[in-house]
């Protein structure tokens, strides 16, 4: 699926049957809403986990996941903005994570400037 990227560890530490992975999920937004604080996906975002046990070569699958996304006003920690890519990364979405303000900036709103999908 186009619109979420993902980043992170790739690589699993096994202790007793269980893998901790480290990743990170770019979705893509269809609707910021700055005056209302609105956010909303272009859709639900799904993680599917699979691949292959080393020492016995068994193929495995985890259940699929779906993460939770903080919204609208909350989509960011204080401190930091969501920031958008500049280019849209499928059906009119465009990807976004949060940044942290730089050293001696601040914003209130952490929807500042991101404004998609909404009439003018």
């Amino acid at each position: 699926d186009k619109s979420v990227s993902i980043s992170g560890e790739y690589i699993g530490i096994l202790s007793q049957g269980t893998v901790a992975m480290s990743l990170a999920v770019k979705p893509a937004f269809g609707i910021v809403d700055t005056v209302r604080g609105e956010t909303r996906l272009v859709r639900p975002v799904q993680l599917l986990m699979f691949g292959t046990e080393l020492s016995s070569g068994d193929s495995m699958t985890a259940p699929l996941i779906a993460p939770s996304f903080a919204e609208g006003f909350a989509v960011c920690p204080r401190g930091w903005i969501l920031a958008l890519d500049s280019a849209a990364t499928g059906e009119a979405g465009r990807g976004g994570s949060c940044s942290q303000c730089r050293i001696s900036q601040y914003s209130v709103n952490p929807l500042a400037g991101a404004a998609i999908g909404v009439p003018s």
